[in-house]
């Protein structure tokens, strides 16, 4: 039997991408996908994935699975031990910051462990961490790549502690 505790997310839809982000000109998304961890973590990264969702914005995609038997990650949803939160951090060298939020769209219990999910949809003028996104007159400066990776954290109420992964990185092949 798989558990699986929802939240209803607007404007969210899961799906896939390519590896390398690629805009042409004056680009309308950014997209792209990868999977695993970067570091230790006990948690693994099944999908951080961006692609283009129309209006000048792109949809976030971010899937974690924490492992746990699942009789355990049972318990865990139905006695709420904790939250997930995702952010989508900017990769520089000047120093990563947080560029937006991802909403938790779901909690199962699955043989692997506690599979969480979530998505949003971000405005790119938000995930461009440089204004340089899809300028032809910037496309020869490879500094002013952007670069994502997804921060996720397992908030554990009991004991005030959490436990937390970081995905593979996105880039802008300028």
């Amino acid at each position: 039997m798989t558990t699986t505790r929802l939240r209803v997310v607007t404007a969210t839809a899961i799906a896939g991408g390519a590896v390398m982000l690629a805009p042409a000109g004056y680009a309308s998304a950014y997209a792209g996908s990868c999977t695993g961890t970067v570091g230790y973590s006990n948690m693994s990264v099944r999908e951080f994935s961006m692609q283009d969702a129309g209006n000048n914005s792109s949809l976030v995609t971010v899937e974690v699975v924490a492992p746990m038997s699942q009789g355990d990650a049972e318990q865990y949803l139905g006695n709420q031990y904790g939250e997930a939160s995702f952010s989508v951090m900017g990769d520089d060298p000047e120093g990563d910051r947080v560029l937006a939020s991802v909403a938790t769209e779901s909690y199962t219990a699955t043989p692997d462990g506690l599979r969480i999910r979530g998505g949003s949809v971000v405005a790119n003028s938000t995930l461009d961490e440089d204004n340089t996104f899809g300028r032809p007159d910037f496309d020869s400066f490879p500094e002013n790549r952007d670069e994502f990776y997804a921060d996720i954290r397992l908030h554990y109420l009991s004991t005030g502690t959490a436990q937390t992964v970081e995905t593979c990185r996105l880039s802008i092949a300028q």
